[in-house]
Order: C-alpha cells, then structure tokens, then sequence
C-alpha cells in the first residue's frame, strides 16, 4: 500500500466509518467439539478409530462340543499434519506517518485497521476452504473472454476476491497453467458468475480447469480438508492414510439429487442411512448445514402447505408467508434437526454435521504473527538488488492449522441439488 491508495480513506464532511463492503462468516468451525486427535511427533497427528466389534459369532454344541477362538475389536489409525498457509500486508513509511487520526484531519488509522483485517481475513478464509475438497479448488472455469472469467459450480465466484493470486489448474492432471490477481468479482445470486484478472490469462485455459488457491504444489495438491474432502461416498484413494477401498467405515454417506430441487423424502432418506450404520442415535447433536440458497429451495415447499388462521376473517397484522424466520438467523429445521446458513457454502448441496466427530489440528497455539524481527509483528521490506531496506514495511499472520473427522459414518450429504429461480 502506498500514499496514493489511501486519498480513498479520508473522510469527508461528516462520514464518521465506511462501510464494509466484504462478507465474512465463522460460524462452522465453531461447532466443531472433537480433541481425540494425538500427537505422534514434531509433525504428525494420529487419529484412532475403532471399525469393529468382536464379530465372529457361532453355533455351539454344549454336548462336547469345542469353544472358538473367537474374535478381537478392530481399529484403525489416521494420520493428520497441519496445513500452513498466510495473508500479508504491506504499507509505505509515507501511509504509517500520514494514515494517522489527528485533530482536524479527516483520515482513518491506515495501518492498524490494515492489520486488523488481515486477522479478520485469516479467519475468514478459514472458513472458505472449509468447504473446499482437499486440494484448494476455489472455484471452476466455465468459459473465458479476454480477462473475464465465467464461473460454474456451486460456488461461483463466490470465494475469491479483490488483489488474490490464484492458479489456473488443469483438472486433469492438477498442474497450473500459470498464476493470475483477480481485479474483481461479480457474483450476485442469480446472475452470471465471473471473475476478472490484472493481466492475461494464461495459455491454454479451458472449460473445467479450476481455480486454486495459490502457492500449492502440482500432481497431489493438499490444502485445508473441507466438508466433501471427509462428506463424500467415493472409495478411491485414501483418507487420512486409510485405502477407502477395503476400509467402509471411512466413505459417507450421500445422496446425488440430479440437479433436483430438495424432496422430504430425499432429507429423510438421508438420516435412514445414517442410522441404519451407527447405533445410539448417531444423528444427535448434529445439524443441516447449508447455503441461503437451499434454504429458499427448502421454503417453497412449503408454500403451497400454509394454513394461515384467520379467526376473525382478516389476516394477521404480522402475517409472515415465511414461516416467521428472522432473518440473519436461521430458526429452520429438517426432519427435527436445526440447520445453519453460511454463504460460503456450495449453493447446490446440504451437509449434515456431527460435530462430535469434528475437529482440527494446529502447531503450538495456532494463528500467530510471523516476528521476523524479536517481539515485533512488523518487518522492513529489503531491495533485492541492493540489499538495503526500503521504506517500507510488512506483516504476515500464518495460520498452521489441519482439520479432521474421525466419523464418517455419522455425516451425510445431498449433492447436485437444483436451486429455486433467482439463485
């Protein structure tokens, strides 16, 4: 950030704050309640799970007949490493002595809000590649023109954003075609989903490449493992170590809708699957989690079943036609199971969550301030050529952090699902 970016800031007239125009969100990983995870080494986390009772049940002859052997409980190991990645910031000597509030001169604290966000950021991105696959996929390519992309999927262009550096990703093999900035977004609910870059897109850019979070390696990308990297009934591969193939208990459990819009019998479906894998009412606790969009698919069937009372022949003064939801929160409910908005969410899928079965793995106590510099979060930026700092300076926040579930089974997903018209 220089001196000319911050003429934007200063406040004229009257104007006390700015609005923000950014979404946030943190709820998920709020909900997440398991610590089962152990620590094996400097790196490495170990995640036991028990797939099996003694099975091995028989007939027994009590007139001389022989006792079996019999069987043993089973488990299994998981093994987990926190995934690091960091938001920088960046600021002249010129923006820290003049992005200062004083007396009489209309300008906000440049740098310090500056920092705050980029911990703000942290958390929200957190929450973005929580619901991410595994290997950093942020959004898909549909088409391109010049400098714009056209998005698809269910997330749209919904988790980039403004000054990012992503990679075009062959989805064929997960090797970058090159790495571009996002100027801006365009992604209103509804609308064609695009993106657009600083410079040129990178040769050879085609339908279904991917957009990917920057900096990760090619072949075998790993970033944060999100809802489908853990919710998913696929048995290729491995997860968490474990070959899914010949291991049952770590595939989930799911529900493709064909691009359908939701069903009750679809939703109840669901939990019978659930249930009929894990004994003691695997289901409690848990919740729906969901995109506003699949709230609204959810709503409009209902519409058609109201009964609005009216005992003195007029409607309510505060008639609601729906279902007296307040908005912003989100008092709905599934089959008897609460459910959670996020915006960050695929607008095509609902997950159900069992939070016992959740939860992360960090270094030390988690995010921190990267000192360069002994007890400073602040550090000079060096010329390169000449190896003199620069006026200048710098922050980073690295967020070493991995997350984890360790019960597949008591998860679920309905995937593909339509949305209503307007979303």
């Amino acid at each position: 950030m220089d001196a000319t970016q911050i003429a934007s800031l200063e406040i004229e007239g009257i104007m006390k704050t700015f609005p923000e125009l950014v979404k946030s969100s943190y709820m998920l990983e709020s909900r997440f309640k398991n610590t089962r995870a152990t620590a094996v080494g400097t790196r490495a986390f170990r995640l036991p799970m028990k797939y099996s009772r003694p099975e091995d049940a028989y007939a027994l002859d009590l007139n001389g007949g022989t006792l079996g052997m019999g069987d043993s409980s089973k488990w299994n190991n998981g093994s987990i490493t926190p995934f690091v990645y960091a938001v920088s910031t960046n600021w002249t000597k010129l923006v820290q002595l003049v992005g200062v509030t004083k007396d009489n001169v209309a300008i906000r604290n440049v740098v310090d809000e500056n920092m705050a966000d980029v911990a703000k950021q942290v958390r929200n991105w957190r929450n973005k590649l929580l619901h991410t696959a595994g290997k950093g996929s942020l959004a898909i390519v549909s088409s391109t023109s010049g400098q714009t992309v056209t998005c698809s999927g269910g997330f749209g262009a919904r988790l980039l954003g403004p000054g990012l550096n992503v990679q075009i990703v062959n989805a064929a093999n997960d090797i970058a075609r090159g790495t571009v900035q996002v100027s801006y977004k365009f992604d209103l609910l509804g609308q064609t989903q695009t993106f657009t870059t600083v410079g040129a897109l990178p040769a050879g850019i085609a339908a279904t490449d991917y957009v990917r979070f920057n900096g990760l390696v090619d072949g075998a990308p790993i970033c944060v493992y999100g809802l489908p990297f853990f919710i998913n009934n696929s048995t290729a591969g491995t997860l968490l170590g474990i070959t899914k193939a010949t291991a049952p208990y770590v595939c989930s459990n799911v529900i493709d809708a064909g691009t359908a819009q939701i069903t009750q019998p679809m939703v109840r479906a669901l939990i019978n699957m659930i249930q009929a894998r894990l004994e003691n009412e695997p289901m409690t606790g848990g919740f729906f989690h969901w995109h506003r969009s699949q709230r609204a698919s959810y709503e409009e069937l209902g519409f058609n079943l109201q009964v609005i009372p009216m005992a003195s022949g007029q409607a309510p003064s505060e008639l609601d036609l729906f279902f007296g939801g307040t908005e912003g929160t989100d008092t709905y409910k599934l089959s008897g199971f609460p459910t959670q908005i996020d915006d960050h969410a695929d607008n095509t899928a609902i997950f159900f969550i069992q939070p016992d079965g959740w939860g992360k793995v960090t270094y030390g106590e988690g995010s921190f301030w990267y000192d360069a510099l002994a007890n400073s979060k602040i550090y000079p930026i060096i010329d390169i050529a000449t190896g003199t700092p620069k006026t200048q300076f710098g922050a980073t926040m690295v967020d070493p952090v991995q997350f984890y579930c360790d019960n597949v089974m008591a998860q679920g997903l309905l995937q593909n699902l339509g949305t209503p018209s307007y979303n």
